[in-house]
């Protein structure tokens, strides 16, 4: 199969100087992760289908919001797409998914963003909620899903070293909403995830919401795994996107729920680093909004930032304390199927990245969330409690025999991209 990887040149003057500013490039596509570079530099990636086909790509903007390059892979005949970003050891890695049988993929790149190497799946497929995490020794951890003729809840997480070799495949089942993998200051890997089915109390008959975590090790190994239970007389549903780990070992789990009046509020859930809960609480917005990104600012307060895909109620940034009391929030409409992506923080704000329909979308803000476009202005959150019960968990991490090979690409180069300044 003749395989391609595209290069497109583009230009922009805008500055990440402070302020708000905001602007999106028409890819024609999905954008779906980013990451920000110890050089201030910006990579941004998802989908184009400027072509022939879908190709998977790969945006980088320079420390002055310049857009350096674009790099595109791609066939030429079959939808491919890059989900997620990371950092191994400094070598910049993502995952996704392309060929004529929509094949996981593991892919290398350079500095300049050559790409090292790439990795397909045999048989895996990709994740509905891809998940990929990178740490600072070069391992590489990937979430696919095995084949339909087995249990469509089996996961399968591949860890990779930074040279794209595969080190070892574990298997877990009952995943239904995958929330996200993060690498730990140990040295250990955390995952969460919402486990299908439910728990049965078997005293009271009570149903449960089940959200598994699990930490393991780099060598394929369960260091503890423990079980968060939610009453379904309380809640329609929840689920998490988002886990962050602070500079002491608490972590934060961030996502959504529903209440049994049908109304969609922030949620987020602080454990110690053994997973006992310090406290879980909603955030009401009204606007059917769920947290979708999250990161730390420089004084260690939790940034939020959440959508109401599939609906109207525009964006949310907010910032909770460590006790999750809320400092500030900022709201701006939007339309039903943009999404955030991700949030950084920056010397005097806060920068973005969103899918805008078709468009790739980046965006400052000041330090209390406010931008320049959609009718932005001050938001009051009200906050609830959520009650979550600590459970032991019994999920097996259980070795996998998964085929992974490399594929040698090929070069080519087409046209720069369109730019559109959005603040005027």
């Amino acid at each position: 199969m003749r395989f391609v990887i595209l290069f497109v040149i583009a230009a922009s003057c805008t500055h990440y100087s402070g302020g708000q500013k905001a602007f999106h490039f028409e890819n024609k596509g999905i954008t779906t992760d980013a990451l920000r570079l110890s050089d201030q530099s910006l990579l941004i990636c998802g989908e184009s289908s400027t072509g022939a086909s879908k190709e998977g790509v790969l945006l980088r903007l320079n420390a002055k919001g310049e857009a350096d390059q674009v790099i595109g892979l791609g066939d030429g005949q079959n939808a491919f797409r890059l989900e997620k970003l990371g950092l191994a050891a400094g070598q910049i890695v993502s995952s996704g998914y392309g060929f004529e049988d929509k094949a996981s993929m593991v892919a290398g790149f350079g500095n300049n963003l050559e790409l090292k190497w790439l990795l397909r799946a045999d048989s895996l497929m990709p994740f509905e909620e891809p998940a990929l995490c990178a740490d600072s020794k070069g391992n590489v951890v990937v979430l696919s899903k095995a084949p339909s003729a087995w249990s469509p809840y089996y996961g399968v997480f591949t860890l990779i070293n930074q040279e794209g070799k595969v080190m070892w495949n574990r298997k877990v089942d009952m995943i239904d909403v995958m929330s996200d993998i993060v690498a730990l200051r140990n040295g250990d890997f955390l995952t969460c995830f919402k486990q299908k089915g439910a728990y049965i109390d078997g005293g009271t008959h009570k149903k449960y919401y089940m959200i598994s975590v699990m930490r393991f090790t780099v060598q394929g190994e369960l260091a503890y795994q423990v079980k968060f239970l939610v009453d379904r007389e309380q809640f329609l549903d929840v689920d998490f996107n988002k886990v962050l780990e602070s500079s002491g070992g608490e972590l934060y789990f961030c996502g959504r729920s529903r209440n049994l009046a049908n109304r969609t509020d922030l949620l987020v859930v602080k454990t110690d680093k053994g997973g006992k809960i310090i406290w879980s609480k909603t955030y009401q917005t009204n606007q059917e909004q769920g947290i979708k990104a999250a990161t730390f600012d420089s004084k260690g307060n939790i940034v939020l930032v959440a959508d109401s895909y599939g609906h109207s109620g525009g964006m949310l940034r907010s910032a909770i304390d460590p006790s999750g009391n809320v400092l500030w929030a900022n709201f701006n409409k939007s339309t039903p199927y943009e999404q955030m992506r991700a949030v950084f923080t920056l010397k005097d704000g806060f920068q973005y990245i969103c899918d805008r329909t078709l468009n790739m979308g980046v965006y400052l803000s000041t330090g209390n969330g406010s931008v320049c476009f959609g009718g932005s202005g001050s938001a009051n959150l009200t906050v609830g409690s959520a009650e979550f019960i600590l459970s032991n968990n019994t999920n097996e991490f259980q070795e996998y025999n998964a085929g992974w090979k490399r594929v040698e690409p090929k070069i080519s180069r087409p046209g720069a991209w369109n730019r559109v300044d959005d603040c005027k």
